[in-house]
């Protein structure tokens, strides 16, 4: 019998910008939870007109990997390489940092692409051996992504990246990790997690219980050793589980590396537009 997971820790997200133009509710790195490693950043991205909100300025990227999940909108990615992505509703735009690169992104709202916008982000670093690979991005369509229905339950499980048991994703990140995102209603769920991983769950919308614990909206609930997660209630939420790297991290914003000197050395390469982005 699977021994199951007890919380032992919830902390709340909070609102927050990304640049000066993307309201946002991040859920770490905060002054509560810096980090859940291999996991560096998970934000909540809402968005309503007006149009201000919907084009930030270029932001550079190193040594990670981003996971942007659209649950509803419509979004463009601009990159060096010169023909942009472009990501519907219901897909993940990956990106694997490598090298240092820039993205511009724009948010479309519109009589076709009606609010709210509603996107899921989140970064994995990138562990030290995959440096310096090329930098690529993919847009993965929801087709792309496993969705399983346990039995006799109308709970919903959208594998955004790795696996449950047997069942892969297309997305597979270079540091072993795990994303679900759950939708519950008025239902229980018994997941399997080896022991080897760490788990979170946060909380977009509703309420869930884990145990005796009770888990609200806009939280996040780190959960202790054993080898599954009983869930019930009824909610959206998003499930984060992973190998810890155990590696250094000297990070400024979305450039991460090992060492100082290496952070400087990517700040210079961003400066100077020594950047390179391979489609897939």
């Amino acid at each position: 019998m699977m021994s199951p997971r007890s919380c032992i820790k919830i902390f709340p997200s909070l609102s927050t910008h990304i640049g000066p133009t993307y309201p946002a509710q991040r859920v770490f790195p905060t002054p509560y939870l810096q980090a859940f490693d291999p996991f560096l950043l998970l934000d909540i991205i809402t968005l309503h007109p007006p149009s201000k909100h919907l084009h930030p300025i270029p932001h550079p990227y190193y040594g990670l990997e981003r996971i942007s999940y659209l649950i509803h909108g419509h979004k463009t990615y601009h990159h060096p390489s010169g023909e942009p992505d472009v990501q519907p509703a219901g897909s993940v735009h990956w990106l694997q940092a490598g090298t240092t690169t820039t993205l511009r992104e724009s948010v479309s709202i519109s009589e076709a692409h009606p609010p709210p916008f509603h996107e899921v982000q989140i970064w994995i670093q990138l562990p030290r051996a995959h440096k310096h690979r090329p930098a690529t991005t993919k847009v993965w369509s929801g087709n792309d992504l496993p969705i399983v229905h346990p039995s006799n339950s109308r709970t919903r499980i959208r594998i955004l990246c790795g696996a449950l048991q047997e069942i892969q994703s297309k997305i597979q990140s270079s540091a072993e990790s795990n994303v679900l995102h759950i939708t519950l209603q008025n239902d229980s769920l018994t997941l399997p997690i080896p022991a080897r991983l760490k788990a979170a769950v946060y909380v977009l919308s509703g309420h869930v219980q884990v145990e005796s614990q009770r888990i609200d909206a806009f939280q996040i609930a780190i959960f202790g050793e054993g080898e599954s997660l009983r869930i019930q209630g009824h909610g959206s939420l998003i499930l984060l589980s992973g190998v810890p790297l155990k590696e250094p991290i000297a990070r400024q914003g979305s450039l991460i590396t090992h060492t100082k000197e290496a952070l400087m050395q990517a700040f210079h390469n961003y400066q100077n537009d020594t950047m390179e982005t391979k489609r897939q």
